[in-house]
Protein backbone atom coordinates (compact mmCIF):
# COMPACT_ATOMS: atom_id res chain seq x y z
CA UNK A 1 0.00 0.00 0.00
CA UNK A 2 3.13 2.74 0.48
CA UNK A 3 4.19 1.89 -3.15
CA UNK A 4 0.65 2.37 -4.07
CA UNK A 5 0.17 5.87 -2.16
CA UNK A 6 3.67 7.11 -3.44
CA UNK A 7 2.66 6.21 -6.80
CA UNK A 8 0.05 7.87 -6.45
CA UNK A 9 1.13 11.05 -5.22
CA UNK A 10 3.90 10.90 -8.28
CA UNK A 11 1.32 10.61 -10.83
CA UNK A 12 -0.52 13.42 -8.85
CA UNK A 13 2.15 15.69 -9.70
CA UNK A 14 2.77 14.78 -13.50
CA UNK A 15 -0.77 15.58 -13.59
CA UNK A 16 -0.80 18.77 -12.52
CA UNK A 17 1.24 19.37 -15.76
CA UNK A 18 -0.14 16.93 -18.07
CA UNK A 19 -4.13 15.98 -18.80
CA UNK A 20 -3.09 12.25 -19.77
CA UNK A 21 -1.36 12.12 -16.44
CA UNK A 22 -4.58 13.32 -14.70
CA UNK A 23 -6.75 10.68 -16.24
CA UNK A 24 -4.59 7.91 -15.36
CA UNK A 25 -4.70 9.38 -11.62
CA UNK A 26 -8.13 9.40 -11.78
CA UNK A 27 -8.25 5.37 -13.14
CA UNK A 28 -5.66 4.48 -10.42
CA UNK A 29 -8.06 6.15 -7.38
CA UNK A 30 -10.80 4.60 -8.88
CA UNK A 31 -9.03 0.93 -8.98
CA UNK A 32 -8.03 1.57 -5.72
CA UNK A 33 -11.44 1.82 -4.31
CA UNK A 34 -13.27 -0.91 -6.25
CA UNK A 35 -10.59 -3.17 -4.67
CA UNK A 36 -10.64 -1.88 -1.08
CA UNK A 37 -14.29 -2.41 -1.16
CA UNK A 38 -14.16 -5.59 -2.67
CA UNK A 39 -12.17 -6.34 -0.21
CA UNK A 40 -14.42 -4.38 2.81
CA UNK A 41 -17.62 -6.20 2.20
CA UNK A 42 -16.67 -10.12 3.08
CA UNK A 43 -14.79 -8.45 6.14
CA UNK A 44 -17.83 -6.14 7.38
CA UNK A 45 -19.95 -9.64 7.14
CA UNK A 46 -17.71 -11.60 8.90
CA UNK A 47 -17.48 -8.91 11.22
CA UNK A 48 -21.26 -9.03 11.80
CA UNK A 49 -20.96 -12.48 12.34
CA UNK A 50 -18.11 -12.32 15.09
CA UNK A 51 -15.81 -14.72 13.52
CA UNK A 52 -12.74 -15.33 13.88
CA UNK A 53 -10.31 -14.94 10.14
CA UNK A 54 -8.26 -17.73 10.34
CA UNK A 55 -11.93 -19.61 10.48
CA UNK A 56 -12.97 -17.40 7.40
CA UNK A 57 -9.70 -18.70 5.51
CA UNK A 58 -9.96 -22.17 6.31
CA UNK A 59 -13.67 -22.51 5.08
CA UNK A 60 -14.02 -22.29 1.29
CA UNK A 61 -17.96 -22.67 1.83
CA UNK A 62 -17.86 -19.84 4.32
CA UNK A 63 -15.86 -17.51 1.71
CA UNK A 64 -18.17 -18.21 -0.64
CA UNK A 65 -21.39 -17.52 1.12
CA UNK A 66 -19.68 -14.20 2.53
CA UNK A 67 -19.36 -13.02 -1.01
CA UNK A 68 -23.01 -14.38 -2.16
CA UNK A 69 -24.79 -15.38 0.52
CA UNK A 70 -27.65 -18.12 -0.37
CA UNK A 71 -31.22 -17.53 -0.58
CA UNK A 72 -32.54 -19.59 1.95
CA UNK A 73 -35.83 -18.77 1.97
CA UNK A 74 -35.99 -19.82 -1.92
CA UNK A 75 -34.68 -23.12 -1.42
CA UNK A 76 -37.27 -23.74 1.56
CA UNK A 77 -40.12 -22.61 -0.85
CA UNK A 78 -39.28 -24.75 -3.81
CA UNK A 79 -37.45 -27.66 -1.74
CA UNK A 80 -40.36 -30.39 -1.67
CA UNK A 81 -42.21 -30.41 1.32
CA UNK A 82 -42.97 -34.19 0.52
CA UNK A 83 -41.09 -36.97 -0.29
CA UNK A 84 -41.66 -40.18 -2.81
CA UNK A 85 -43.35 -43.05 -1.11
CA UNK A 86 -42.73 -46.37 -1.92
CA UNK A 87 -45.98 -48.42 -0.42
CA UNK A 88 -47.19 -51.72 0.01
CA UNK A 89 -49.67 -53.29 2.34
CA UNK A 90 -53.31 -54.84 3.72
CA UNK A 91 -56.58 -53.87 2.40
CA UNK A 92 -59.92 -54.33 3.47
CA UNK A 93 -63.03 -54.34 0.44
CA UNK A 94 -66.13 -53.31 2.67
CA UNK A 95 -68.82 -54.20 0.31
CA UNK A 96 -67.86 -57.36 -1.38
CA UNK A 97 -66.35 -58.78 2.19
CA UNK A 98 -63.37 -59.03 0.52
CA UNK A 99 -59.42 -58.90 1.47
CA UNK A 100 -56.20 -58.47 -0.29
CA UNK A 101 -53.15 -56.30 -0.78
CA UNK A 102 -52.10 -52.86 -1.92
CA UNK A 103 -48.83 -51.65 -3.76
CA UNK A 104 -47.49 -48.76 -5.56
CA UNK A 105 -45.67 -45.23 -5.45
CA UNK A 106 -46.98 -41.78 -4.40
CA UNK A 107 -45.57 -38.58 -5.75
CA UNK A 108 -42.44 -39.06 -7.83
CA UNK A 109 -40.88 -35.77 -8.90
CA UNK A 110 -40.10 -35.38 -12.31
CA UNK A 111 -36.90 -33.67 -12.44
CA UNK A 112 -36.81 -30.55 -10.33
CA UNK A 113 -40.17 -29.57 -11.96
CA UNK A 114 -43.47 -29.50 -9.63
CA UNK A 115 -44.87 -32.38 -12.04
CA UNK A 116 -45.31 -35.36 -9.92
CA UNK A 117 -45.72 -39.49 -10.65
CA UNK A 118 -48.55 -41.21 -9.31
CA UNK A 119 -49.09 -45.22 -9.73
CA UNK A 120 -50.86 -48.19 -7.96
CA UNK A 121 -52.27 -51.52 -8.20
CA UNK A 122 -54.76 -53.40 -5.64
CA UNK A 123 -56.06 -57.00 -5.79
CA UNK A 124 -58.71 -58.42 -3.06
CA UNK A 125 -60.18 -61.96 -3.66
CA UNK A 126 -63.64 -62.26 -1.90
CA UNK A 127 -64.79 -65.98 0.33
CA UNK A 128 -68.18 -65.55 0.06
CA UNK A 129 -70.15 -65.30 -2.85
CA UNK A 130 -71.85 -62.09 -4.41
CA UNK A 131 -75.44 -61.36 -5.03
CA UNK A 132 -76.25 -62.04 -8.37
CA UNK A 133 -76.15 -58.63 -10.48
CA UNK A 134 -74.32 -57.53 -8.06
CA UNK A 135 -71.04 -56.85 -9.28
CA UNK A 136 -72.27 -56.63 -12.79
CA UNK A 137 -71.51 -60.28 -13.58
CA UNK A 138 -74.19 -63.45 -13.19
CA UNK A 139 -71.12 -65.59 -12.26
CA UNK A 140 -71.37 -67.07 -8.75
CA UNK A 141 -67.22 -68.11 -8.81
CA UNK A 142 -65.55 -65.29 -10.19
CA UNK A 143 -65.11 -62.65 -6.74
CA UNK A 144 -61.68 -61.37 -7.80
CA UNK A 145 -61.23 -57.52 -7.68
CA UNK A 146 -58.67 -55.54 -9.10
CA UNK A 147 -57.71 -51.65 -9.59
CA UNK A 148 -54.75 -49.90 -10.91
CA UNK A 149 -54.13 -46.89 -12.47
CA UNK A 150 -51.18 -43.98 -12.91
CA UNK A 151 -51.72 -40.07 -12.43
CA UNK A 152 -49.57 -37.07 -12.86
CA UNK A 153 -49.82 -34.09 -11.02
CA UNK A 154 -49.21 -30.37 -11.15
CA UNK A 155 -49.11 -28.60 -8.21
CA UNK A 156 -50.03 -25.02 -8.23
CA UNK A 157 -48.27 -23.92 -5.11
CA UNK A 158 -44.23 -23.59 -4.24
CA UNK A 159 -43.42 -27.42 -3.57
CA UNK A 160 -42.18 -26.15 0.11
CA UNK A 161 -45.74 -25.66 0.76
CA UNK A 162 -47.45 -26.64 3.92
CA UNK A 163 -50.67 -26.46 1.65
CA UNK A 164 -50.85 -27.46 -1.94
CA UNK A 165 -53.26 -28.04 -4.90
CA UNK A 166 -53.08 -29.90 -8.10
CA UNK A 167 -55.44 -31.17 -10.70
CA UNK A 168 -55.05 -34.86 -11.25
CA UNK A 169 -54.89 -36.29 -15.03
CA UNK A 170 -54.75 -40.05 -15.85
CA UNK A 171 -55.80 -43.88 -15.78
CA UNK A 172 -57.77 -45.90 -14.12
CA UNK A 173 -59.20 -49.54 -14.44
CA UNK A 174 -61.32 -51.38 -12.15
CA UNK A 175 -62.29 -54.82 -12.45
CA UNK A 176 -64.84 -56.53 -10.30
CA UNK A 177 -66.07 -60.02 -11.03
CA UNK A 178 -66.61 -60.42 -14.61
CA UNK A 179 -67.33 -56.87 -15.19
CA UNK A 180 -63.94 -54.16 -16.60
CA UNK A 181 -64.67 -50.21 -16.01
CA UNK A 182 -61.32 -48.27 -17.48
CA UNK A 183 -60.81 -44.72 -19.21
CA UNK A 184 -59.41 -41.62 -18.20
CA UNK A 185 -59.18 -39.89 -15.04
CA UNK A 186 -59.64 -36.79 -13.80
CA UNK A 187 -60.10 -34.42 -10.70
CA UNK A 188 -58.41 -32.48 -8.38
CA UNK A 189 -56.49 -33.31 -4.75
CA UNK A 190 -54.92 -31.15 -1.63
CA UNK A 191 -52.30 -32.17 0.15
CA UNK A 192 -51.67 -30.67 3.69
CA UNK A 193 -48.22 -31.26 5.20
CA UNK A 194 -47.67 -30.65 9.22
CA UNK A 195 -44.24 -31.94 9.34
CA UNK A 196 -42.09 -31.34 5.80
CA UNK A 197 -40.17 -33.93 4.21
CA UNK A 198 -42.15 -36.82 4.98
CA UNK A 199 -42.55 -36.83 8.41
CA UNK A 200 -46.50 -36.09 8.02
CA UNK A 201 -48.87 -35.63 5.36
CA UNK A 202 -52.53 -35.79 4.70
CA UNK A 203 -54.09 -36.20 0.98
CA UNK A 204 -57.97 -35.83 0.08
CA UNK A 205 -58.47 -36.79 -3.36
CA UNK A 206 -61.83 -36.64 -6.09
CA UNK A 207 -61.53 -38.06 -9.28
CA UNK A 208 -63.84 -39.03 -12.31
CA UNK A 209 -63.50 -42.00 -14.28
CA UNK A 210 -65.34 -41.47 -17.98
CA UNK A 211 -66.33 -38.38 -16.66
CA UNK A 212 -69.96 -37.73 -18.12
CA UNK A 213 -70.20 -41.14 -19.26
CA UNK A 214 -72.68 -44.06 -18.63
CA UNK A 215 -69.81 -45.60 -17.00
CA UNK A 216 -68.47 -42.66 -14.93
CA UNK A 217 -67.20 -44.04 -11.58
CA UNK A 218 -66.44 -41.38 -8.66
CA UNK A 219 -63.21 -42.20 -6.57
CA UNK A 220 -62.91 -40.65 -3.79
CA UNK A 221 -59.78 -41.10 -1.07
CA UNK A 222 -58.14 -39.50 2.02
CA UNK A 223 -54.64 -40.85 2.76
CA UNK A 224 -52.90 -40.34 5.56
CA UNK A 225 -49.12 -40.66 6.75
CA UNK A 226 -46.56 -40.83 9.91
CA UNK A 227 -42.80 -41.13 9.52
CA UNK A 228 -41.63 -43.83 12.48
CA UNK A 229 -37.73 -43.84 11.45
CA UNK A 230 -35.94 -41.85 8.81
CA UNK A 231 -37.09 -44.08 5.74
CA UNK A 232 -40.18 -45.65 7.17
CA UNK A 233 -43.59 -44.47 7.42
CA UNK A 234 -47.07 -46.30 8.44
CA UNK A 235 -50.24 -45.10 6.38
CA UNK A 236 -53.73 -45.69 6.20
CA UNK A 237 -55.90 -45.40 2.46
CA UNK A 238 -59.93 -44.87 2.67
CA UNK A 239 -61.21 -45.43 -1.15
CA UNK A 240 -64.69 -44.87 -2.05
CA UNK A 241 -66.00 -46.10 -5.45
CA UNK A 242 -69.39 -45.13 -6.41
CA UNK A 243 -70.99 -45.52 -10.08
CA UNK A 244 -73.76 -47.02 -12.00
CA UNK A 245 -72.23 -50.33 -12.40
CA UNK A 246 -69.30 -50.14 -9.70
CA UNK A 247 -69.70 -49.53 -5.72
CA UNK A 248 -67.08 -50.53 -3.02
CA UNK A 249 -65.32 -49.46 -0.49
CA UNK A 250 -61.99 -50.11 0.11
CA UNK A 251 -59.50 -49.59 3.06
CA UNK A 252 -55.46 -49.91 3.23
CA UNK A 253 -52.99 -50.29 6.31
CA UNK A 254 -49.95 -49.45 4.69
CA UNK A 255 -45.90 -49.53 5.06
CA UNK A 256 -43.91 -46.77 2.93
CA UNK A 257 -40.71 -46.41 2.73
CA UNK A 258 -38.85 -42.75 1.69
CA UNK A 259 -35.68 -43.33 -0.73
Amino acid sequence: MIWQRAEVRKMGLAGNANPYGRMIFGMMILGLGIQNAAIAVPLNRAENLDLDPKVIQSSPTLQKWLQSPPNVLREIRNQPSFKTRLRVGYSRFGKSDAHGWTIGVEDLQLGRSPLTFSADYSAGYSSTSPASGASGSDDPTDRSLQSFGANLHLYALPLGSYVNITPVVGYRSFHQGGQVTDGVNLGARLLLVPSRRGGADLLVQQTWVNVGTDTEVGMGKVSVGYAITRNFRLGADLERWQGRSLQERRATLLLEWIP
